[in-house]
């Protein structure tokens, strides 16, 4: 790390209670999980931030890293949805220089169904609802049980009403959160809607949504301790997303992006031993690696084995510890398309729609299908985007309209405030 000054940590217990550990997997990079050393974190409890009046550079270089988390993200979530579904090939005819820029002379995207709705150098909802999950801490920095369900809360107003603070419409909302936070018994229990939804897939349902909003986590979670954070972590993600896969790449999130901000990282092994952390906590975690819904009767008990193959290793491994980018095979069709054919199938079900095994039109096919009604999933995202936009857009003609009476009328209106 870069830094202008380092100081080493005392360092953390991660088994306390000094229970006998698995023997470790080893990464290529040689680490050993788990390692009694492997973070090394402030203990203070009385002041968990104290090291920040170490030196005066600590605390600059740890808020710089603060504010690069939460707007560099939000500047990767704009420059990437360019090229969001985009195989290398179209991405380098589209932008042949790679370069974007987000201030004049601003980057023309490319015309996409995807993509129609947004306004120019506009970010996605993983944005959005990292923006949710800050205001919800804010409201509730003294408790952060409260986190969550305050979080459930202001999604739900986002998926009817968009942004708010911004008055943003609500752009690209994901079918399992749509179909999660739209329940009408979503906020007296955010979680049990999540795994009721997630057992309906069959127990497959597992889109990464959690994790792209989940990165301020790992900053309010600086002063707390690592399964502090990872509870906090998982039970965020849980209000939507209740696969453990799911929940085992945001508590690795959190765990990087806080031991980013204490130091404790500064090698690949110290990656390594970060990830391997957070995989054996949920593996360990009953509740996270085999969700039920409370008062479940079991029926048919999976086997231990089936429920570590959710967490399979040989999958974790392959994209965990992928040697290039082309060994992710991030431009396979077929294997994003199995992600959308799922997208689409979900889509088709809530309307009703059957059959929808054949002929699912392609990414880019916006027709509907054959006259039947069936339209294809960026027809419908597209619908639904106009729809929010028309409404978007009587809102503000009758915010104007407001204004103009109200300066008729001499007296100030609330939707000029």
């Amino acid at each position: 790390m870069d830094d202008f000054v380092h100081v080493e940590s005392p360092i953390e217990d991660n088994n306390p209670f000094g229970e006998e550990l698995p023997n470790g997997h080893d990464s290529p990079h040689g680490t050993s999980f788990p390692s009694r050393d492997a973070e090394k974190v402030l203990t203070n409890t009385d002041n968990p931030l104290a090291f920040l009046n170490t030196h005066s550079f600590i605390r600059a270089t740890v808020l710089d890293k603060i504010h690069g988390c939460i707007i560099g993200s939000a500047l990767g979530d704009t420059i990437g949805l360019y090229t969001e579904f985009l195989p290398s090939t179209a991405c380098a005819t589209l932008y042949p220089t790679r370069n974007f820029s987000l201030v004049a002379p601003v980057t023309e995207g490319a015309k996409l169904t995807s993509t129609v709705s947004f306004e120019p150098c506009a970010w996605t909802d993983d944005t959005d609802q990292a923006l949710l999950i800050i205001l919800a801490y804010i409201q509730n920095t003294s408790s952060i049980d409260c986190i969550p369900q305050e979080f459930a809360l202001r999604l739900q107003i986002w998926i009817s009403q968009g942004l708010r603070a911004l008055d943003r419409p609500p752009c690209g909302i994901g079918a399992l959160v749509g179909s999660v936070v739209t329940l009408p018994s979503y906020l007296n229990d955010p979680a049990s809607a999540a795994i009721a939804a997630w057992m309906k897939s069959s127990r497959n349902a597992a889109p990464n949504g959690s994790l792209m909003r989940t990165h301020p986590i790992g900053l309010i979670g600086l002063p707390l301790t690592e399964p502090q954070t990872w509870s906090l972590a998982s039970n965020l993600s849980l209000t939507t997303h209740a696969d453990p896969r799911c929940t085992v790449s945001v508590c690795i999130l959190v765990s990087l992006v806080r031991g980013l901000l204490l130091g404790s990282i500064s090698s690949s092994s110290d990656i390594d031993s970060a990830i391997e952390r957070a995989y054996h906590h949920v593996l360990t975690t009953p509740s996270l690696l085999d969700p039920r819904l409370p008062g479940e009767e079991a029926g048919v008990e999976p086997t231990f084995e089936d429920i570590v193959q959710r967490l399979n290793r040989e999958e974790f491994d392959r994209h965990v510890y992928a040697i290039s980018f082309s060994a992710l095979e991030l431009d396979d069709r077929q294997k994003m398309g199995e992600w959308l054919d799922s997208k689409i199938e979900r889509f088709c079900a809530k309307l009703g729609v059957v059959d929808v095994q054949g002929g699912i039109p392609h990414m880019e096919d916006e027709n509907p299908d054959g006259g039947k009604g069936l339209m294809s999933k960026v027809g419908l995202e597209k619908r639904d985007r106009e729809m929010i936009m028309a409404i978007m857009e009587r809102k503000r003609l009758l915010q104007e309209k407001a204004r103009r009476e109200g300066a008729k009328k001499g007296v100030a209106s609330w939707f000029s405030k």
